[in-house]
């Protein structure tokens, strides 16, 4: 097993033209042995990360050791502003933490000349974005570390983990170190029962948020955090199932992405013309994870969504904004909008052309 993972990381490396990778258990602990590379180097402090994003982002910084702070989003892709990052960046600062949401890719050039200038970090995201571009560059090669994962609806769905890749020999140490102390990622009934109280009090949280705006619920995820730290950190699963799945999936990445972007095609063509905010940020980085758009008001978007949900449609409604579940901070005007009013369709092979036809005629009788 020990040499499968092998041959995958120096294949993953190869492909995106890293000196190292390393396969971890989750996307989310490849985040984690990051901090703690950058921790040893150069201690703990702040990690400025865009507002929008899994809440699993805000709980790794956490565990770390390191202080999340929030920053906007722009509303053209719902990435980081890179505008707004000078205005965060104290002597704390320890790193900067862009995720490339939905498969779009942020304003990386922007983003590393502040870090240059700064002697920060970058932490590149690309979780969702696996096979995506900047520019001629490939995501999760900017960074000074890249982040993939292979579980949930990825690109590449594995079930299951995740990889760092960077270039700076002096980190390698760390991360091998810090990976050895973690347990092998094993999938049991107890952890996936763990696995869906998070989301359901995740969801439970978002859902009251989302009906009482005003209300402070950081004090919620401020003591539950803590006792869900044991999803997030592991090894790579020795099932030799995991690394071959992986594999098969990176052997058909482009055949993935190319139709996951002609459904958002599909999409985009029938939903012309429609009283919404489209993005068409995927078309630059051509990769997706779901086609993301916003309504117009938040009471339109719950009674919409519910709609689609209850007329079987895969509708979902990620992300809230993480600065205010976790530190009841409401005065990100972007992070707001986008959090009240997103919407996303699924673009993955359940989203077929019958699918999709219906999801998108079904909304144009809601919104017009």
């Amino acid at each position: 097993m020990e040499q499968l993972i092998e041959q995958l990381e120096q294949q993953i490396a190869t492909r995106w033209n890293r000196r190292h990778c390393v396969l971890t258990g989750h996307g989310s602990t490849a985040i984690y042995l990051a901090l703690k590379a950058i921790a040893f180097q150069h201690g703990t402090g702040d990690v400025l990360v865009p507002a929008i994003g899994c809440a699993s982002i805000a709980q790794i910084i956490l565990y770390a050791g390191f202080t999340p702070l929030f920053t906007d989003v722009r509303l053209d892709d719902f990435t980081m502003d890179a505008a707004s990052l000078p205005a965060w960046i104290t002597p704390a600062t320890r790193a900067i933490l862009p995720v490339h949401l939905y498969g779009h890719a942020c304003d990386m050039d922007a983003i590393m000349r502040i870090a240059a200038a700064h002697s920060l970090p970058v932490i590149e995201d690309a979780a969702q974005s696996l096979g995506g571009v900047y520019g001629d560059r490939l995501l999760g090669t900017i960074g000074d570390f890249g982040i993939f994962s292979f579980g949930g609806t990825k690109a590449v769905a594995a079930g299951g983990g995740g990889a760092l890749l960077f270039d700076d020999d002096a980190y390698a140490q760390s991360v091998r170190s810090q990976l050895e102390l973690l347990p092998e990622f094993e999938s049991t009934a107890e952890t996936a029962l763990l696995a869906h109280s998070h989301a359901n009090l995740w969801h439970g949280t978002v859902d009251y948020l989302r009906l009482h705006p005003d209300e402070e619920m950081g004090w919620v995820w401020q003591r539950a955090a803590p006792l869900y730290r044991s999803l997030y950190f592991h090894r790579f699963p020795a099932d030799p199932a995991y690394a071959q799945t992986i594999e098969r999936g990176l052997s058909d990445l482009d055949v993935r992405n190319a139709e996951r972007l002609e459904r958002a095609e599909r999409y985009d063509a029938q939903l012309a013309g429609l009283p919404i905010q489209r993005s068409d940020a995927w078309r630059r980085s051509r990769s997706i994870w779901r086609y993301t758009f916003l309504l117009r008001t938040p009471e339109e978007t719950i009674e919409v969504s519910n709609e689609l949900r209850r007329r079987g449609v895969n509708a979902s409604n990620h992300y809230w904004s993480l600065a205010d579940v976790f530190q009841d901070i409401k005065t990100l005007p972007n992070a707001a909008e986008v959090a009240s009013r997103v919407v996303n369709f699924w673009v993955d092979g359940k989203a077929t052309d019958e699918a999709i036809d219906r999801s998108a005629q079904l909304l144009g009788t809601m919104v017009r």
